[in-house]
C-alpha cells in the first residue's frame, strides 16, 4: 500500500484527527516520526524548533516516507503517547518545549 494511503488511514482514526499538542483539528497533516504522533502545522513548527534529535517532523503529503518511518507511525498514535506520558505525571497540556525535553519523552 502506498505511503500516503497508509498515513491517511492512520489519520482517519479519531485520536489522530486532533493535534497531539494543541487539540485543534488537523488540517495540514504533519507528524513526528520520533513519537509516532500527528500534529497541526503550527505545532509542527515548534517541534522543528526542538531539533531533529528530539522530534523528526515530516509532512504527511509533501515528504517521502520510508517503510521504517511508516511502521513507527503505525506503532505510535496520539492517544497511546498521551497515555504513556500521563503515567509519568506529564499532562497533554504541557508546553511543547517542556514535554519533549523530559526523560519520559526521550524513552
Amino acid at each position: 500500500m502506498p505511503a500516503l494511503r497508509r498515513l491517511r488511514e492512520l489519520q482517519s482514526q479519531p485520536e489522530n484527527k486532533i493535534c497531539m499538542d494543541c487539540s485543534q483539528r488537523i488540517r495540514n497533516g504533519q507528524a513526528s516520526i520520533s513519537y509516532g504522533v500527528f500534529m497541526c502545522l503550527e505545532c509542527s513548527s515548534k517541534h522543528r524548533g526542538l531539533g531533529v534529535h528530539i522530534s523528526f517532523v515530516r509532512s504527511v503529503t509533501m515528504d517521502s516516507w520510508s517503510e521504517i518511518q511508516l511502521k513507527k507511525m503505525e506503532l505510535g498514535k496520539n492517544e497511546r503517547f498521551n497515555q504513556f506520558i500521563l503515567q509519568y505525571g506529564i499532562p497533554k497540556e504541557t508546553d511543547i518545549v517542556t514535554k519533549y525535553n523530559t526523560n519520559v519523552a526521550s524513552v
